[in-house]
């Protein structure tokens, strides 16, 4: 699915006495949801606004969540992967119609302060990107049980640290892939996505302004078919990975500091 963000009007002048709060409460232990949702958070410097990515990541997360209990994971993709927060989604009958928006609200503003806290809290984030890390920190929050999981990436997918990384480039074509892709599988650092479901929002898209370049259409289709080998390698299905699918939205600030990934332009 493509999903194209508007632009975000921040008003400058919105709770400004309220402190910011980088605490994040973990679960009820007891809560049982019959879906999951896990989703990486990777907002880099040199990717695009991420309050752009937010705003394109909605309408997904609205419709997976859509009349059952869900799970939501939050995990942050910077160059220590690690698990944020994860709260109950309630949009069943039993609900009201303003109370599922209200859920939908306060999923979006959980991931709306994890995004400000990486902006404004000194070492709420690692430098650089490890989103094959980040991926397999999301598979350990699935439950064992029989719940519809469903991962979502949001982040342009260029990792710089790792058990891989993009910083001498990206691979030369899909062959090169294959090679790269069996290596990560022969260390047992591909993960288990066994019955989980992949998206991906904002695959190869950089920042205007920024030092990385652009990729051109070749180098987006070679991280594509990276990253759609990596996941069937992991055992889970593509849904929906496309690259270019945010609007370019407000001018980014803030962000992980992350290094530029060289390509040759074909």
């Amino acid at each position: 699915g493509i999903f194209l963000a508007s632009s975000l009007l921040v008003t400058a002048c919105s709770a400004p006495d309220v402190a910011l709060d980088c605490d994040f409460p973990e679960l009820n232990a007891e809560s049982k949801p019959s879906r999951e949702i896990a989703l990486v958070l990777s907002p880099s410097n040199q990717f695009v606004d991420f309050d752009s990515a937010i705003t394109a990541v909605k309408p997904l997360i609205t419709e997976l969540a859509e009349g059952q209990p869900t799970k939501l994971t939050v995990v942050l993709g910077d160059g220590q992967p690690r698990i944020i927060s994860n709260q109950i989604i309630d949009t069943t009958d039993s609900v009201t119609s303003s109370g599922r928006e209200q859920e939908i609200k306060n999923a979006m503003a959980l991931v709306e302060n994890v995004s400000q806290c990486v902006e404004e809290e000194d070492g709420f984030a690692a430098a650089e990107i490890n989103t094959l890390g980040a991926i397999q920190k999301a598979a350990t929050a699935f439950s064992t049980s029989n719940t519809d999981k469903f991962l979502i990436v949001l982040g342009n997918g260029l990792q710089t640290t790792g058990a891989f990384d993009f910083k001498k480039g990206l691979s030369a074509d899909t062959s090169a892939n294959e090679a790269t892709v069996n290596d990560i599988v022969s260390q047992k650092a591909a993960g288990d996505l066994t019955g989980v479901q992949v998206s991906w929002i904002g695959l190869g898209q950089t920042r205007k302004g920024s030092e990385q370049l652009p990729l051109d259409e070749n180098a987006r289709l070679i991280l594509i078919d990276f990253w759609k080998r990596i996941i069937s390698a992991a055992g889970g299905s593509s849904g929906g990975i496309s690259a270019g699918n945010i609007g370019e939205g407000a001018k980014a600030s803030g962000g992980i500091p992350t290094s530029v990934v060289p390509f040759e332009a074909i």
